[in-house]
């Protein structure tokens, strides 16, 4: 008759060893998932309001922002006493389509891109507008919140337009990223990209201004900007108040990105 003994792996032994380092590795797993859950949930801006004050010289005055989440991309919408902006931009953050409307003069633009171009068509003074401008195939972005794409990339340099609906005009910059900085904004201390924009197609000209984004999320901060000639005073503009929201509810409010287009530019 035989006898079958059964053996008992020593701690040291090999099947021991790999249990426990099945164990390990499971554990890691679940930290760095934890880890990920609580960094997403804090400092990370992707929808919500933003509130800026501008001021040039003496003079001051409040911007508010909101940024929304649709189906294919976002809208940023702009206030400011009795104009209001509003754009349409996809996941990128590039521009589509603009609208700009002042309701003190009655002011009303609309800018799209159609290929190689942009066009202006709308109202302004009690004139039709009608006007277009050549942009080949550069970016496009309505405002400089737009550039958090650029901010967030590996990219070192872009060539981009902005536009001014109020004057028809485009503007070619190019946006050059400057390093890393500390600086305190609404009470806070933040990790800023420095950026340094520049008018690409006129090197000799001593016009640049800077902006300030934090590098955790590409939310402008600050920016430092010349509007006019050398003699004119900086324009300042800082962040004073963030009220994120839930991406999740951003959603749920916007039927479909068609309902939304429909909503700001009936």
């Amino acid at each position: 008759m035989l006898h079958t003994r059964t053996t008992r792996s020593l701690p040291g032994s090999r099947p021991g060893l790999m249990r426990h380092k099945l164990q390990m590795l499971w554990l890691i797993c679940f930290l760095l998932t934890v880890v990920r859950v609580i960094f997403a949930d804090t400092g990370q801006f992707t929808v919500g309001l933003l509130k800026y004050r501008e001021t040039t010289g003496s003079q001051s005055s409040v911007k508010n922002y909101a940024f929304e989440k649709t189906g294919s991309g976002y809208a940023l919408r702009l206030s400011q006493d009795d104009i209001a902006q509003e754009i349409l931009c996809d996941a990128a953050h590039h521009t589509l389509t603009e609208r700009y409307t002042r309701a003190d003069t009655g002011d009303n633009i609309t800018v799209r891109r159609e290929a190689d171009r942009l066009v202006f068509t709308g109202s302004a003074g009690g004139r039709p507008v009608r006007s277009q401008a050549a942009i080949g195939n550069d970016l496009w972005y309505g405002s400089k919140l737009l550039l958090r794409g650029f901010i967030l990339s590996q990219k070192q340099s872009e060539v981009y337009y902005m536009t001014r609906p109020e004057e028809q005009k485009v503007i070619k910059l190019r946006a050059e990223k400057q390093g890393l900085e500390d600086i305190a904004v609404a009470g806070s201390r933040f990790t800023a990209v420095k950026i340094k924009c520049t008018l690409p197609d006129y090197p000799v000209l001593p016009w640049k201004s800077f902006f300030w984004y934090r590098a955790s999320d590409g939310i402008l901060l600050k920016s430092e900007e010349r509007r006019g000639p050398p003699w004119e005073p900086l324009t300042v503009v800082e962040l004073t108040h963030e009220d994120r929201k839930s991406l999740g509810a951003a959603q749920a409010r916007s039927d479909s990105p068609g309902r939304l287009q429909q909503e700001l530019y009936q």
